[in-house]
């Protein structure tokens, strides 16, 4: 069983991540969450960008 993380906690740490307060092992620790975790949340988040950017130049 997985556990589930709010919506808030996610971007908290991407925010983190993207800052670079701290290497993902640091984040991790911190917030008590996988490495799986976070590499998927990063992986999303990476693919929505590139998702709006493609569609913000679609719309030039």
């Amino acid at each position: 069983m997985y556990k589930q993380y709010t919506t808030e906690l996610k971007l908290e740490v991407l925010l983190a991540y993207e800052n670079r307060e701290c290497t993902i092992q640091e984040l991790c620790k911190r917030y008590q969450i996988t490495k799986y975790s976070l590499r998927q949340w990063i992986k999303t988040n990476e693919e929505e960008k590139k998702k709006k950017q493609s569609y913000l130049q679609k719309r030039k």
